[in-house]
């Protein structure tokens, strides 16, 4: 098996060519290994074949651990029925599967959003401290009744 890796804007590409044994699924783990967790992934799977399933296994749990690492996901194309079937019922994340590379690649330039957890709700927040007022620091001066009455008799303002 061969795997040829190509950029297509953003995304990385990695078209897989030949036939899936033992060997060529522990070189693959190995190769995606602690790899490519932070790209943007797809795997062509158009000219991928397997004989027996002593490789299929091992290579469709490197794919798997590969969705559930990744932070965006992977998309795959050109799956046949047997890979389809075998990812499809060992997937704990979405692993969203496209008819071609074309279709994958237009996919992720929109952005489609890979199914995240909804978020949990907050507790409210805090209601804000009230306002502080603060006072001219002379108390202002108070007049007896009887003091303002004699003010304005004798024409004084009372102010």
């Amino acid at each position: 098996m061969q795997a040829l890796f190509h950029k297509a804007g953003n995304v990385l590409v990695v078209r897989l060519i030949g036939q899936i044994d033992f060997e060529s699924a522990d070189l693959f783990d190995k190769a995606m290994n602690r790899r490519f967790f932070s790209e943007k992934l797809i795997f062509n799977m158009e000219k991928l074949s397997f004989v027996g399933s002593s490789g299929l296994t091992p290579f469709v749990g490197t794919i798997i651990r590969m969705a559930n690492m990744n932070r965006h996901g992977i998309s795959i194309c050109g799956l046949s029925t047997e890979f389809r079937r075998m990812i499809e019922t060992r997937a704990t994340r979405p692993i969203r599967v496209f008819h071609g590379e074309h279709d994958a690649i237009r996919a992720h330039q929109i952005e489609v959003p890979v199914a995240q957890p909804v978020p949990q709700p907050q507790a409210p927040a805090a209601p804000p401290e009230p306002e502080v007022q603060s006072y001219p620091a002379q108390a202002p001066t108070y007049q007896s009744p009887q003091a303002v009455h004699r003010s304005v008799e004798e024409g004084e303002p009372s102010f």
